[in-house]
């Protein structure tokens, strides 16, 4: 009986060693874009983009990651009186299910923050998009959407090892021009 009692631990081990292996593979496992591209740590804004005084207009922000991670912190600046950003949407990206998703903004900065347990494997897509509105009024100029250097919002992502090893990617700020109304 104790071969027997034996046998079933070992199988149930085997059996939940498989399924935590095989779920790991399918949760850690993303894909870039370009399957013979490597991932990288990275966030991006798509393009630049072309505005009309009293626009309202949306802003997506991607990432990559080459290793799971449990949270992301972004802060971002555009230096403008021309423009505000009125709210930040989670919806359709990566970190849309993280259990707490928030952002702070304040006249021309904006604080986009993501924190989970169990987190997002390597991969690539959205993270957030943001929205603006332009005043009727704006000048034509040009605007950029760049990091936010400030000691007390660090920029950067957290890995899901126990140590939460904190990655800085890369980033590439985005552009925006404004045309005027008249």
């Amino acid at each position: 009986m104790k071969t027997t009692d034996n046998n079933i631990i070992a199988c149930t081990c085997a059996t939940l060693l498989t399924f935590l292996a095989v779920g790991s593979f399918f949760h850690g496992c993303g894909k870039s874009t370009d399957p013979d591209k490597p991932l990288i740590n990275k966030v991006s804004m798509s393009q630049d983009f072309n505005v009309t005084g009293g626009d309202k207009f949306s802003i997506p922000i991607y990432f990559e990651n080459n290793k799971p991670i449990a949270a992301l912190s972004l802060p971002l600046h555009y230096p403008s009186d021309l423009m505000r950003c009125d709210s930040v949407s989670f919806v359709g990206g990566r970190c849309e299910k993280f259990f707490l998703n928030r952002y702070f903004t304040r006249h021309d900065t904006i604080q986009v923050g993501s924190i989970d347990t169990l987190g997002v494997g390597a991969g690539s897509g959205l993270c957030a998009t943001l929205h603006f509105w332009v005043f009727g009024n704006a000048p034509d100029t040009n605007v950029s959407i760049d990091l936010l250097v400030n000691p007390t919002l660090p920029f950067g992502f957290s890995d899901t090892s126990l140590t939460a090893e904190t990655i800085i990617p890369q980033f590439e700020a985005g552009r925006i021009h404004i045309n005027s109304q008249l």
